[in-house]
Parts: C-alpha cells; sequence; structure tokens
C-alpha cells in the first residue's frame, strides 16, 4: 500500500501509536505528518529562516513514548554540523530545545529509553568518527559516553522493555549490527556481510535491519539476553528501506527511494507479520 509519494531523499521517519507518521524529506526542509491510512501530508514544523542566505533544515524526526513530543534535528543551511536536538509537541506545537552540539560534533537522535527519560544519540565530526552517547532528560542534561571507541558506532535501537541496545558498528570493517544489554557487557554480532537500520519489532522479540538482500530478521531465543536465530530475508531489496514498524507489530513502513528523480514513496506493508513471524523463527 503506498501512502504517499514525496520529492525529495528522504531524511527518517517516524511512527506513532495512533497511526500518525512523521518524516523529513531532507535539505532545509521542515518535517511533515501523514496518516498510515493513506492521507495526503500536511506540515509539521517550519524552520528558522534569518535571511536569504540562512535557513534551517529538520530531519531525523524520532517520537517520544507517549506520543507527545517529536524529537529532530534542527541543521543550519540543511547541514548536520553545528545543528541542535529540539523537541515539538504534537498536540499543542510548543518546541524546546533539547541539546545544542555546539561548534563541530553532528549530533544524530537514534533511540530513547522506554520510559522516556534518557536519549541515546549518536555524535560525531564526520562520517567515519562517530559514537553513541547518553543524555539524560532530567537533572543537568550533562551526555556522557555510551559506547565510545576507535571505531564507527551509528543508528541504535533500545528494545521495548529496555533490556537490549542493538546499534551498527564497523567493528569488523564494514557496518554490521551489534546487540548488547542496556547496562553494558559483553557484544554479539547479529549480521554478517553488511547491514543497517536496526528496528525492534512492537513486542521486542524479534529485530529488523536491512542488508543488500532486503529486509532480514532474527529472533531472540526465549530466555535468554543475547542469544538470536540466524538471520532471515523477509522482504527483498525491491521493498525499499525500513522505517518503522506499527504499534500492533503488524505492518511495516518502507522507504522507496527514485535517487534520479530525487524522490522517494512511504509504502506501508500490511498483513504480512505473521508470516514474516514464521520466517525469523524458522518454521
Amino acid at each position: 500500500m503506498v501512502i504517499c509519494k514525496v520529492t525529495g531523499v528522504g531524511r527518517g521517519a517516524t511512527w506513532a501509536t495512533d497511526g500518525t507518521i512523521i518524516f523529513a524529506t531532507g535539505g532545509t526542509a521542515g518535517l511533515w505528518r501523514v496518516s498510515a491510512d493513506g492521507r495526503e501530508a500536511e506540515p509539521f514544523t517550519t524552520p528558522q529562516q534569518k535571511s536569504v542566505e540562512f535557513t534551517s533544515g529538520h530531519k531525523l524526526p524520532s517520537i517520544l513514548p507517549g506520543d507527545e513530543w517529536v524529537l529532530f534535528v534542527d541543521s543550519p543551511q540543511g547541514q548536520f554540523d553545528d545543528g541542535r536536538i529540539l523537541a515539538r509537541s504534537i498536540r499543542t506545537g510548543e518546541e524546546r530545545e533539547v541539546f545544542r552540539g555546539g561548534s563541530a560534533p553532528r549530533n544524530f537522535p537514534r533511540a530513547w529509553t522506554p520510559d522516556g527519560k534518557a536519549l541515546l544519540f549518536q555524535r560525531g565530526t564526520g562520517a567515519l568518527f562517530n559514537d553513541l552517547w547518553l543524555l539524560p532528560l532530567d537533572g543537568s542534561r550533562t551526555p556522557k559516553p555510551y559506547i565510545a571507541s576507535r571505531f564507527n558506532e551509528g543508528r541504535a535501537a533500545i528494545s521495548p522493555d529496555g533490556r537490549l541496545v542493538a546499534y551498527e558498528s564497523n567493528e569488523s570493517g564494514r557496518d554490521e549490527i551489534y546487540l548488547r544489554l542496556f547496562e553494558g557487557g559483553s557484544t554479539v554480532q547479529v549480521s554478517t556481510g553488511g547491514a543497517a537500520v536496526p528496528t525492534w519489532s512492537a513486542n521486542g522479540r524479534e529485530l529488523f535491519f536491512q542488508t543488500d538482500a532486503g529486509l532480514t530478521g532474527v529472533s531472540i531465543v526465549p530466555g535468554s539476553n543475547l542469544t538470536v536465530s540466524p538471520p532471515r530475508v523477509l522482504l527483498d531489496a525491491s521493498a525499499g528501506v525500513l522505517a518503522g514498524v506499527s504499534s500492533d507489530g503488524k505492518r511495516f513502513l518502507m522507504i522507496k527511494r527514485d535517487m534520479q528523480r530525487a524522490a522517494f514513496t512511504f509504502n506501508v506493508v500490511v498483513g504480512w507479520f505473521e508470516e514474516l513471524r514464521r520466517k525469523v523463527n524458522g518454521h
């Protein structure tokens, strides 16, 4: 099911429990929102324009647990350098500054803790130098390194129960998905052959990610923390790139890009989840 076609390159999307999808088109544009049932998209944020030469852009939206606030990056001239992380109320439109990166680091929001009290974000000075940091959203709001190494750590996802963190790292020489306990400890490499965009199912029993072959998934072995099933391809690459899973766990939001036309399409894959779960679990 195609829910909307949008001009732009696509810079993130997030899916609320009421079916609202908030997405970014890239450049100096603001965020947009659309219903998962396919209604026409409408503006959600308007970037600041100080002059003809200066216009910010909004990217990488992420909905806080409870569906009240949306976190996103406000980037000067559409670039990530010297950006801020802002939060906007879905209900009232109020905006708050959550974190200001300063003159050098790039800061990308990646995952909330389930209680909404801390933010896991990616900080770096370029494509090859990124770490994961944890920002408490109460008290001093002082960020601290969470996973910092000589490797590049990227997109991350916290399981719905808050126990596990899946994240990208090039520790093996290429980007792969790794899994660890949120409180720390050893890690397990989940993927092989290259992978990105870790995304949890609504119940936390499956972990999905993108590979060259397409949308791929593993199941968490019951009663274990870091034991997973072998990866299985669920949808081939023609379906697009995973952008989210619905709160009822029955639909995937996929972004399919047309780079020649600088456009992309949001598709919702409906009604396949039980079949996909059987594939993940090997039945």
